[in-house]
């Protein structure tokens, strides 16, 4: 995710001064602003533009889109975390409840409900041992969305 900032000296003078920042290079929010004040000099200044794989808004404080980029780079759930903050459209939702909400990314549900049965009854389904989800139920506890990876499940929280 790359924000574009401006100097709002500059833009007071008429002057339009500004630059793209990477935040997949920072780790918290103080060396972005750190960046910003030795780097670019820019004593005041505002977010301008964002390029986000989300709907963000240049309102969105700093520490969240660090937040936000943290959850994108990790390699085991990026993928997850975008499609979960999509499909809530909360960002804010999305970084409170992702942790808690996910269980990981199969092939498919029925992969799923194989192994929450192995875990649930402590050995492997029998063979031919057909898997039936109640869809009413299941939707009342779980959601899944199909990724690139697989399908990823969520509990409802």
């Amino acid at each position: 995710m790359r924000i574009y900032v401006v100097s709002l000296i500059a833009e007071s003078m008429g002057v339009h001064l500004g630059q793209w920042i990477d935040l997949a290079e920072y780790s918290d929010h103080y060396m972005v602003e750190d960046d910003i004040f030795t780097e670019l000099t820019m004593f005041e200044w505002r977010i301008d533009k964002i390029d986000a794989p989300l709907a963000v808004s240049t309102q969105t404080p700093l520490d969240v889109l660090i937040a936000i980029q943290l959850m994108l780079d990790d390699e085991w759930t990026g993928e997850a975390f975008l499609l979960y903050a999509k499909y809530h459209k909360d960002i804010q939702y999305a970084l409170d409840y992702f942790e808690d909400a996910y269980h990981g990314c199969w092939r498919s549900l029925e992969d799923y409900a194989l192994d929450f049965y192995e875990e649930a009854y402590g050995d492997p389904a029998p063979p031919g041992y057909r898997v039936e989800i109640d869809e009413i139920a299941w939707r009342c506890d779980f959601d899944d969305i199909d990724g690139p990876s697989g399908t990823h499940i969520f509990a409802c929280v």
